[in-house]
């Protein structure tokens, strides 16, 4: 993993995974997506199962624990599945959410290697966005999207956004009006950014942005009026 001193946009340091169990023949699963816990003294990072050539990951999917202070990985768990999604720490507390082919699991990560609380029944999605409150998670992905309340850990919404159609990328915007996301057509090959209305969970065909090529990632500026959306090897500053 590499660690970018956004000062001066500079790789600062590149430290190599643990290993992980895995049966003889098999390499260490693909590393993915990354959190940051809120006071910034640990980063998560999921990694999928163990892997051969032309198969899919095995079971045996985990968290790593990184710690910017110790350039070192400090911690693993592992999290029921092959190829973890996601991952979310929630603001102002020691939980953090993983999405996975079992579900969404719940990390209680207040002692020093995280544990796992529990896993919620979710329809699908493997993106996650958090409401800037953090009482709220959504989850989007090809089939049902939903939204978990985190005091309860219970789905309370389960949504079509766009039936039919793969969602990506999530992002809510600061005020927590509007959650931003990625839907790609396969039929045109064509990309757009939809707006979904926090307050009634229906779109708003007015803010939406259309006809972008194989968009990669999204976030929604400070301002709340500006997408950063990586294109290809490109990256694309809109407003709106």
């Amino acid at each position: 993993m590499g660690v970018i001193d956004t000062a001066t946009n500079t790789l600062v340091s590149g430290t190599a995974a643990p290993d992980q169990p895995r049966p003889a023949g098999t390499s260490p699963g693909a590393l993915g997506a990354l959190a940051v816990s809120p006071d910034g003294t640990r980063v998560y990072v999921t990694q999928g199962g163990p892997a051969s050539a032309n198969r899919p990951a095995q079971e045996g999917a985990r968290v790593l624990q990184f710690s910017p202070q110790q350039q070192a990985f400090t911690a693993t768990v592992t999290v029921p599945g092959r190829s973890p999604g996601s991952i979310v720490a929630r603001p102002d507390s020691a939980d953090a959410y993983v999405s996975t082919g079992n579900g969404l699991v719940h990390l209680d990560t207040s002692d020093e290697t995280p544990v796992v609380a529990g896993t919620i029944a979710v329809p699908s999605g493997a993106f996650l966005a958090l409401s800037p409150d953090g009482t709220r998670l959504y989850g989007v992905g090809g089939g049902k999207d939903y939204i978990v309340d985190l005091a309860t850990d219970t789905v309370t919404a389960t949504m079509d956004i766009a039936p039919g159609q793969q969602l990506q990328n999530p992002s809510v915007s600061a005020d927590g009006t509007r959650l931003y996301m990625v839907q790609q057509s396969w039929d045109s090959g064509k990309t757009s950014v939809l707006s979904l209305d926090t307050s009634t969970n229906t779109l708003v065909p007015t803010e939406g942005v259309t006809g972008l090529d194989r968009v990669t990632s999204l976030v929604v500026g400070p301002d709340a009026h500006t997408f950063y959306v990586t294109v290809n090897a490109g990256l694309r500053i809109i407003g709106f």
